[in-house]
């Protein structure tokens, strides 16, 4: 058996012209979705205490670009139809930077002036 993971309105794009113009993963709602685990991955890195404190900073390194890529991808986003997600969504990234600079000033060597 093979499964696929789909994204909230991912789904609606398999059947619609559209699939070109916006892939599943870009839609409003999979940023929302994208921008919510990355904080909820955030938390989780913060709070290991059985992490390195190298794991800690090459996590917060990846997350940032990641946080980078959810926005820029949201910013391309003009349509006003879903603009709770986007704006929850660019919540989630805001609380994203803070774990993130947090955990970098901590755990990667040089970065105090940050």
């Amino acid at each position: 058996m093979q499964y696929t993971l789909l994204f909230p309105g991912e789904s609606l794009l398999l059947s619609t012209p559209y699939s070109e113009l916006a892939p599943g993963k870009e839609t409003v709602w999979a940023l929302y979705t994208r921008a919510q685990l990355l904080w909820h991955s955030c938390l989780r890195v913060r709070h290991d205490s059985s992490l390195t404190e190298a794991g800690k900073a090459d996590f917060a390194m990846r997350a940032w670009l990641e946080t980078e890529a959810i926005e820029s991808t949201l910013n391309t986003h003009t349509c006003s139809v879903e603009r709770a997600f986007m704006y929850l969504g660019r919540e989630y990234l805001f609380k994203c930077v803070l774990v993130d600079s947090l955990l970098v000033c901590l755990y990667t060597p040089g970065a105090e002036n940050f």
